[in-house]
């Protein structure tokens, strides 16, 4: 997916992989990689042998006091380069033998499905949030989950729109699992994010493990402060708005045990972040004052200049909110690693053998979107038939009593498609009771009609 880059999310990026090769001394990544050349021809390998049971094989680049980047060989694919910390290794092997002088395909070449692996669902939340990806299907395919014996539940994230309030009952429905139903006893939800912006953005803060793929891009909310301001509300009104969603999604980072400055920056625009990495930590500040720079003020020569560039993600990487990819979301601590493919997931939590259920849980969803994607076009081709048939009532009384007949058949299609998707098309039920006043309208004109007969 291309992305719309500005020069400043450019210094971003550039400025954490500077930060990165500053702990090497100078030529060592260079000298590291033609290493690597020299033990693929003599057939060794290193090991690294994670806190969390799993074994990562293949050959290290390079490392510092907090980091070891290898890479990893799987069969003809072209080699990978992952990173982990320092504080996620428990041992690391060098230069040992490849068994049998057989040509390497390191690291994760067995990992594979297993009928008697660890059970995992993978729910793949795609298109639009809030449209798409909606409450009901969405508890629908979460209650399928529980009545599986998964032990994983994989969320993979690739949408975006959506707005805070589109979040909020979306994030209801997870947290009725995550901090409710499965409390004690359940599948170990795991958010992965590939893209989940706006509203999207928000979400994987519900739960403490979050892995991206090595495109992936966690974004803002880029109109939130419009929205607000174009409400027909008094400014008083608006402030308790701003102050009561600002309260939601800190809780949401609270509950999750994130820093609540990552989501203010998601969503306010006027707010400033930065951070130093210090040990591998990051450490925030309310301004730019720190070596990276991760939002600014939004305003005057800070202020985003966006091209679309012809990409559906428009204003997708800019830096008035905050905007995070894999490498940044790593070194940031929100970002637990990054996988590619669900093997390579499954790997980093430590499960080498996994057997994928499939059905129910992702055709629930699949049903609700294909649904949606047909009737919404019905829902507008019958408006706009209704709207021609008002203009044929004429004739005589008969042919009157016919077309008001047809036009009220058509208001009830409409409103049975309307009251299956309420939820996203008709929250409100404005649109609802609009359409009961014009069915009502209707009748009245017919009864009027019979009475001058």
């Amino acid at each position: 997916m291309s992305k719309v880059v500005t020069i400043r999310s450019i210094l971003v990026l550039l400025a954490a992989g500077l930060l990165f090769f500053a702990a090497a001394p100078p030529g060592a990544v260079a000298d590291d990689r033609a290493e690597v050349d020299t033990k693929a021809k003599q057939k060794t390998i290193d090991i690294i042998y994670m806190r969390n049971n799993s074994i990562i094989t293949g050959h290290i680049i390079s490392e510092t006091e907090t980091e070891v980047v290898i890479q990893v060989v799987i069969g003809n694919i072209k080699p990978q380069e992952f990173t982990y910390a320092r504080e996620q290794i428990l041992l690391i092997e060098y230069d040992q033998p490849i068994d049998g002088g057989v040509e390497e395909e390191a690291g994760r070449d067995d990992d594979e499905e297993d009928p008697d692996g660890v059970p995992v669902v993978l729910l793949n939340l795609d298109g639009r949030f809030g449209f798409h990806i909606s409450p009901t299907p969405l508890r629908e395919a979460m209650e399928a989950v529980d009545r599986s014996d998964a032990e994983y539940l994989i969320v993979k994230l690739d949408c975006q729109e959506g707005t805070v309030w589109s979040l909020q009952a979306i994030f209801d429905v997870f947290d009725d699992f995550i901090n409710d139903k499965w409390e004690d006893e359940g599948p170990d939800v795991v958010f992965w994010v590939k893209l989940a912006a706006e509203g999207a953005g928000l979400l994987p803060f519900v739960d403490e493990d979050i892995y991206f793929t090595g495109d992936g891009i966690l974004g803002g909310i880029t109109n939130f402060d419009d929205s607000i301001k174009g409400a027909p509300a008094t400014d008083m009104i608006k402030a308790k708005w701003i102050s009561a969603t600002m309260g939601h999604v800190e809780g949401i980072a609270i509950q999750g045990g994130y820093d609540t400055r990552l989501v203010k920056a998601m969503i306010v625009e006027e707010y400033e972040l930065s951070v130093d990495l210090v040990g591998g930590q990051p450490i925030y500040h309310e301004d730019l004052t720190g070596e990276i720079p991760l939002t600014d003020s939004g305003q005057g020569e800070y202020e985003d200049v966006i091209s679309t560039g012809g990409t559906t993600a428009g204003s997708m990487v800019r830096n008035d909110v905050l905007n995070i990819d894999a490498e940044m979301a790593y070194r940031l601590r929100l970002s637990d690693g990054t996988a590619n493919t669900l093997e390579e997931l499954m790997d980093l939590l430590g499960e080498r053998k996994f057997r994928l259920i499939e059905g129910t849980p992702q055709k629930r969803l699949a049903k609700w979107s294909e649904g949606i994607d047909r009737d919404v076009p019905r829902i507008r081709d019958r408006m706009a038939e209704i709207e021609r048939r008002r203009g044929q009532v004429r004739g005589d009384f008969k042919e009157r009593t016919r077309m008001r007949g047809s036009i009220l058949r058509e208001i009830e299609k409409v409103l049975s498609l309307v009251k299956t998707y309420e939820e996203v098309l008709d929250p409100n039920q404005g649109f609802k009771t609009n359409l009961i006043l014009l069915r009502d309208e209707i009748k009245r004109e017919q009864i009027t009609d019979k009475e001058n007969q």
